[in-house]
């Protein structure tokens, strides 16, 4: 029998609806989360900032939950109409605020609800929230229902990052009670993140007299990577005042990205008070940033008025690659005002957007470049993207290619990819080349023919389907 959702909850769910999107998946750690929780920048003991408010999983209207008013019994009927809604995007956001919200109510349906639907990541989402309320019985049901290993595992972080959100101290606690081991130190790790995002002077305040173990490196790093994230001012003045080292050398880039997100000013002046690698690094991520937002223009200026900084070469293809992407034609433009060095990186990283992009524009680009060695090494970029898209195209650019080494080797690329599909049109093109001379013709015909290796693409029939 087809569930009907009462009425009454229409006005509920398309408020979910509406913002399920942007809320559905706070309530739980994504199935990425789960694994990479270690995968974080390394840090040095840091001033203490302002805690941060936690963010809610459910978005407040005049301070009251949009489910205040949904009794436990109704979550059932409204969870299987998102779940049987041919809405994947819709019905997804929903189911995962929905049972979020049930197991506050009800922990244990929601989560026999996910567990019908075969949801590990439901489940999750449910364990979270219990655990907020009842770590006994969130870890009771685990070690009752926990399944395969790597099942039990997911649902135990997901039971530890709800303790954190409650009691970090009390998980903490707990977590020592464990054995010595990858387990323990996933989920501690995890804890301590997650406190660490609700309250980073406590997590500091932790960190000052926690053992030193072989684990306490990445759990600090990943502490002053949220404190980075929260006040990277204060962090700016702590990170000065270390001495060069590795936690500098990986802090300093993470701190200059987030100044130059507020003020690129601020932000240079902040780095050109570093040195060696951390300065090299941190400029890097400053110019990243810059060069990503309205003023690209001004980033490639400054690369190019300050050809004496460390890795010069780095932070030009840095600021060439973000404007490329973002504004190509204003980079095609300054383009020919460079020096050749300069032109080789930015005429690349063209030739790879305009390729993507429109074939027509990039050919039409090419075509004012003068031959020579930055033009021969746009066309071999653009080469890479219309091998496989434009063929006929690519074997035409092949030939304008004025290296007579390099041209050879690409008009080979892109024969060897055409006579694998259409051997025909490819023998009639080299037929007609212009280029070749009927002997380097004849040599090649016979290359490919030796290489050429069949393919059987074989398709079933409808009626075995």
């Amino acid at each position: 029998m087809k569930w009907k959702i009462n009425t009454a909850w229409i006005p509920v769910l398309a408020l979910v609806l509406a913002v399920g999107v942007i809320i559905g998946r706070a309530s739980a750690p994504d199935a990425s989360d789960r694994g990479g929780f270690l995968e974080r920048g390394e840090v040095p003991r840091a001033r203490v900032g302002s805690s941060s408010p936690e963010v809610s999983s459910v978005r407040r209207v005049t301070g009251r939950s949009v489910f205040d008013g949904v009794k436990a019994e109704d979550f059932e009927s409204i969870a299987r109409e998102a779940a049987d809604s041919p809405d994947e995007i819709g019905s997804e956001a929903m189911l995962r605020v929905l049972v979020s919200e049930w197991a506050k109510k009800d922990a244990l349906a929601a989560i026999a609800f996910a567990k019908g639907l075969k949801r590990d990541d439901l489940i999750c989402d449910a364990l979270l929230q219990m655990a907020q309320s009842d770590v006994e019985g969130a870890l009771n049901w685990v070690a009752s229902h926990g399944g395969a290993p790597g099942q039990e595992r997911g649902f135990l972080m997901a039971v530890y990052q709800g303790m954190a959100k409650k009691d970090p101290v009390g998980a903490i606690a707990r977590l020592e009670q464990l054995p010595v081991g990858a387990q323990r130190d996933e989920l501690l790790s995890l804890t301590v993140n997650q406190w660490a995002k609700q309250d980073i002077k406590g997590a500091f305040s932790w960190l000052e007299t926690a053992e030193l173990t072989p684990q306490f490196a990445s759990i600090y790093q990943q502490v002053m990577g949220n404190y980075i994230e929260q006040d990277p001012d204060s962090a700016a003045a702590v990170i000065s005042e270390m001495a060069s080292c590795e936690s500098k050398l990986s802090f300093a880039p993470q701190v200059a990205c987030k100044l130059a997100e507020k003020d690129v000013g601020s932000a240079l002046e902040w780095v050109h008070e570093l040195d060696g690698e951390e300065r090299k690094y941190a400029l890097m991520g400053v110019l990243d940033r810059w060069a990503g937002g309205a003023d690209g223009k001004g980033a490639l200026e400054y690369v190019l008025q300050n050809s004496d900084e460390p890795g010069y070469g780095s932070l030009l293809e840095t600021v060439a690659f973000k404007i490329a992407q973002n504004d190509p034609d204003e980079l095609a433009g300054v383009m020919a005002s460079m020096g050749e060095p300069e032109q080789l990186v930015a005429a690349q990283h063209l030739a790879s957007v305009y390729s993507m992009s429109s074939p027509s524009r990039c050919r039409d680009w090419l075509e004012t470049l003068e031959a020579g060695a930055v033009r021969d090494r746009a066309v071999e970029r653009a080469l890479g993207t219309f091998r496989s898209s434009n063929i006929s195209l690519a074997f035409d650019l092949s030939e304008s290619i004025s290296s007579e080494s390099l041209r050879n080797a690409q008009v080979r690329e892109v024969m060897s990819v055409w006579m694998a599909v259409d051997a025909q049109a490819a023998e009639n093109a080299l037929a007609d080349s212009s280029v070749l001379s009927g002997a380097e013709k004849g040599s090649l015909l016979t290359e490919l023919h030796n290489n050429l290796k069949p393919n059987d693409f074989v398709i079933p029939a409808g009626s075995s389907f």
